[in-house]
């Protein structure tokens, strides 16, 4: 069971096993397709064609490294006390997109993913970074969403769902 922190004011939301598993299936099947169908076919960095990418996490692997136990962080589901998703995600899928080819995300990003850059204030030039990997991430997260609710009446009402108050649920 999630720990609930009761840091947010979101009422928690648990569902049996059963359901569980089959909303897993459900959305992991579904999260794969959406992600096909608006996988780019070129680094959004380089402008070079691609037919696969590299997977770019959007914070450094040493961040995340120290504040994993047993390979793995704490989603936000873990924050607000629901079993509606893992309560944690392993480090090789915690913040990851996949828009830019493997040489971009190692050459253009090589001073933001060493641990030796942070020892001081970090330059304008590792912000900028910074800015660049949470830009792309996001801009991952809404096109695969896109994929995911704009088309499937089912998930839109999932999504619909959602976004109500915790008293409308049925669950």
């Amino acid at each position: 069971m999630p720990r609930n922190y009761n840091a947010l004011d979101i009422p928690p939301i648990v569902v049996g096993s059963e359901m569980r598993a089959k909303m897993g299936k459900f959305n992991s099947f579904e999260r794969r397709k959406a992600e096909q169908q608006v996988k780019p076919d070129h680094c959004l960095l380089c402008g070079e064609p691609q037919t696969s990418f590299c997977n770019s996490h959007t914070l450094p692997a040493f961040c995340l490294e120290s504040i994993a136990e047993n390979g793995h962080v704490l989603s936000t589901a873990d924050a607000i006390g629901t079993n509606i998703v893992e309560s944690s995600i392993g480090l090789n899928r915690a913040g990851t997109f996949r828009l830019v080819c493997r040489k971009c995300d190692n050459e253009f990003f090589k001073e933001y993913e060493s641990r030796s850059s942070y020892g001081r204030s970090p330059a304008q030039q590792i912000l900028g970074k910074i800015a660049v990997k949470c830009c792309l991430s996001e801009l991952a997260k809404s096109r695969r969403d896109s994929a995911m609710y704009g088309k499937n009446p089912l998930l839109q009402k999932v999504g619909n769902t959602l976004s109500c108050t915790y008293s409308e649920l049925d669950v």
